[in-house]
Order: C-alpha cells, then sequence, then structure tokens
C-alpha cells in the first residue's frame, strides 16, 4: 500500500482457508477410485460372456444376433477404456503411482507400442511407421508411463485419420531432452480447440469426431504423466492435413528430485 507521495505505508495480505476445498477434492478422488475399481470386474465378466456367445461357444448365431452382440461389445470396450482411465487419473491427483525409474531404450519402446496399435491401425486401415535415430535414445522414467503417454498418442492418431493414412513415430536426440513426435494425416484439430485440448474430459465436437469413441481423458494423462518428469508436451495441427504431437522428456532422472 501507498500513500499520494508513492511511499511504502504496508503490505496487505489475504489468507483464504481450503481445508473444506481440499477435504472435498479426496473425498471426489476416493470416490472415482473406489467406483471405478467396483465397476472393473462386472465389467470384464460381461465381456467374457459375450466373447462366449460371439465365440460360438453356446450354439450358432443369426446375423441379426451376431450384429446386436457385436455392438454390445463395442459399447463395453468405450465403458472399460473409460473406467480405465479414470483410474489413472485418480491415481495421478492422488500420488499413488507406483514407478520404477530405469533407463529405457525409446526406439525399443517405440516399436513396442507400434506392434500394440498395430490391430486398431489394420481395422481403420492407417499405416504405423517409426523414424529413430540409429545409435539409440535413452531416458529414464517408469517403462509402463512411456508406453502409456505413446499409446494414447498413437491410438488417438489412428481413430483420427483417414482410411489410408499414416501415423508416424519419430524420436530426436535434442541433447537435454529426448523429443518424440507422434505425427499423423488425420482430420486435424481446430486452432480455437488447442488451448484446451489437454483439459479432462474435452473433445472436439465436430461431425467428422461424432462417432468416434472416446472418454477424453487420455490427453489429461499424457499432460500429466510428462509434466510428472517435469517435461513438456506440445500439439501443432492444421485442419484437413493433420497433427503433430512433441513429447520433450529430460533425459536425466535427477530433474525427478527437484
Amino acid at each position: 500500500v501507498f500513500d499520494q507521495r508513492q511511499e511504502r505505508l504496508g503490505t496487505v495480505t489475504l489468507l483464504r482457508d481450503i481445508t473444506v476445498a481440499k477435504a472435498l477434492d479426496e473425498l471426489k478422488s476416493q470416490f472415482v477410485s473406489m467406483t471405478s475399481h467396483e465397476l472393473r470386474t462386472p465389467l470384464a465378466a460381461v465381456q467374457t460372456y459375450i466373447d462366449t456367445l460371439l465365440g460360438g461357444f453356446a450354439g450358432e448365431l443369426t446375423d441379426q444376433q451376431r450384429g446386436i452382440l457385436e455392438r454390445c461389445s463395442q459399447r463395453l470396450t468405450a465403458l472399460v477404456n473409460l473406467v480405465d482411465d479414470l483410474l489413472d487419473v485418480s491415481r495421478l491427483e492422488s500420488g499413488r503411482v507406483e514407478r520404477q525409474i530405469v533407463t529405457l531404450d525409446v526406439c525399443e519402446v517405440m516399436r513396442e507400442v507400434v506392434a500394440l496399435s498395430q490391430m486398431e491401425a489394420d481395422a481403420r486401415q492407417v499405416s504405423l511407421r517409426i523414424e529413430a535415430p540409429p545409435e539409440g535414445l535413452t531416458v529414464e522414467m517408469d517403462r509402463s508411463d512411456l508406453v502409456r503417454v505413446l499409446t494414447n498418442l498413437v491410438s488417438n492418431g489412428i481413430k483420427y485419420n483417414r482410411p489410408g493414412g499414416t501415423v508416424t513415430l519419430r524420436a530426436h536426440d535434442e541433447g537435454y531432452y529426448a523429443r518424440i513426435e507422434v505425427i499423423d494425416t488425420g482430420i486435424g484439430i481446430p486452432e480455437e480447440a488447442l488451448p484446451r485440448l489437454f483439459g479432462e474430459f474435452y473433445r472436439v465436437k465436430r461431425p467428422e469426431t461424432a462417432s468416434i469413441p472416446g472418454t477424453g481423458l487420455g490427453l489429461s494423462i499424457v499432460r500429466r504423466t510428462v509434466e510428472f518428469y517435469k517435461g513438456r508436451v506440445e500439439v501443432k495441427s492444421r485442419l484437413g492435413e493433420g497433427s503433430t504431437f512433441t513429447v520433450l522428456l529430460p533425459r536425466g532422472q535427477a530433474t525427478l528430485r527437484l
């Protein structure tokens, strides 16, 4: 606070008690975690029953019956993915994630992610490619974290692509950082949507995306995971041309102690 001659008179400090807000936030996280765990088991059981019927183990199916069961299976898969994403977000929010930090070969993990995503890519007629430095590139982090980050980005690149399109994983050594890019030739993202893209439950609402399944949590999980390692994630996109998601990860573990 200053007087008319701009001489300092004192300082005003405002304090706000957020105890109740913190308690409510913790209750919310506990509720989401508990509910998701309780849903996971019965959903898995239902999926098993549907797979049994589709496999013909309970008798022959008519075309109409098979079509109904296949649609049920698709919707159930979307629900299971939602529950899994909610569990991931709950763990990240609470800090209850158990991590085993090891030295990872980025190219090796990229090849693993491509293998995991190949069936989805084939179903949508999308090609997967890897471009990586021949000498290898390493980071120090939990393997499941890097797999989760890249799988989410590659899956999005496949889902929002076109038949005959491509998703390319590219890695660079930038000294302090390992730079990993996931580049797709898909439908692109409107410029006005980019600032909100990594928010929880946010999905771009366009006619082209209305039929594409998703929870709106995948990119939020990517951002939270990358930021734990003091890294950052960026996106560039042009409508009708595709998107490039860039993950920058510090190469040393020392950053985790900052």
